[in-house]
């Protein structure tokens, strides 16, 4: 259901490009937590006189593949703190009142294992927006977490405030969580996590084929331009599937290094797909045939009576136009008779 690893080997350095991102995460973070162990700090110091403490709850949201979940291990590893990883879609139970004893119970071992942090993924199954269609569970389940990073008693909230237990969460669909979590003093660090530049798409090729053999006619030009065009649309996990398709292909053509023509053959064969999935998903929902072929019936409806009115306005004035001609020729005929 979840998994509690310790500090491990990722760190900021070995997430390709990001660079303001990372910056972000340790300055309104790291910082703040290595201040609250070292009072004395200047970090401390301008912390305390600006009343800054460390987020009660960080938000992550962005297309999938993009490295949300990189961020979190690195931070941990940065903090050394224990990360706690939950996937929401294996929290739910079979019978009634599962769900709801399992995030009490991860809860409960998250504010036991503090300092720490608990990072849930796919946040949005978990606490969807309650103007959905989702069952009072997920509403139960809501009001565990919200109590949980409000803080209940002196205790816990002291623990929350004082950086010992951070909630982390992320998801791809920000649009399909619920509104109460983005309240201030929650999730009140919410960050937008793109997918990779051109930049920070070469820094990935570069990380994952220095980890392996590279034929060494490989220019770095030739791998700006792979990085720059080939990979435009792709997403940090896709460009590093690429690498590893590409070691595949050289692994089969019995070369021991991997080539540029191995890395086109990788990308020709893993068209990009996450992010035009995403698009697909978060662009607004169009007007089914029905609905468009009722507004074309109205404008149809609209223009026949818009003509009705128009004729008859017409036939009103050559009506009154008449009667005023009759009226003069009767006025003409009986002068002409008194003569």
């Amino acid at each position: 259901m979840h998994e509690v690893s310790s500090v491990g080997a990722l760190r900021w350095t070995d997430i390709g490009g990001y660079e303001g991102l990372k910056k972000m995460f340790q300055t309104q973070i790291q910082e703040r937590l290595s201040a609250a162990s070292c009072p004395e700090s200047d970090v401390a110091r301008i912390a305390a006189n600006l009343l800054l403490n460390v987020p009660r709850g960080v938000l992550l949201h962005g297309p999938p593949g993009c490295s949300k979940t990189m961020f979190v291990r690195a931070l941990a590893t940065e903090c050394q703190l224990p990360l706690i990883a939950v996937q929401s879609s294996r929290i739910f139970g079979r019978y009634v009142g599962d769900s709801e004893r399992n995030i009490r119970r991860i809860l409960m071992q998250a504010k036991a294992s503090a300092p720490a942090i608990l990072f849930i993924d796919e946040i949005d199954l978990l606490l969807p927006s309650r103007n959905s269609s989702e069952t009072g569970v997920s509403e139960h389940v809501l009001s565990e977490v919200l109590t949980a990073i409000d803080g209940v008693g002196s205790e816990d909230e002291l623990a929350v405030n004082q950086g010992r237990l951070i909630f982390i969460g992320a998801t791809n669909r920000m649009d399909k969580l619920d509104s109460a979590l983005s309240r201030a003093g929650r999730f009140d660090l919410v960050l937008h996590v793109p997918p990779p530049d051109p930049q920070a798409r070469l820094e990935i090729l570069h990380k994952e084929l220095s980890r392996r053999a590279t034929d060494i006619h490989i220019s770095n030009v030739n791998l700006r331009n792979f990085a720059f065009e080939t990979l435009e649309e792709y997403t940090g996990a896709e460009c590093v599937r690429i690498v590893q398709t590409a070691a595949e292909f050289a692994a089969q053509s019995r070369s021991a290094r991997i080539s540029l023509s191995n890395l086109y053959d990788a990308a020709r064969t893993n068209p990009p797909r996450s992010l035009r999935e995403y698009s697909a998903q978060t662009k607004p929902e169009e007007p089914d045939s029905d609905t468009e072929s009722t507004n074309e019936n109205y404008i149809k409806v609209q223009e026949i009576n818009q003509q009705f009115v128009s004729k008859s306005r017409f036939d009103f004035v050559c009506l009154l136009f008449l009667s005023l001609l009759i009226l003069i020729f009767g006025l003409i005929v009986h002068i002409w008779m008194k003569l």
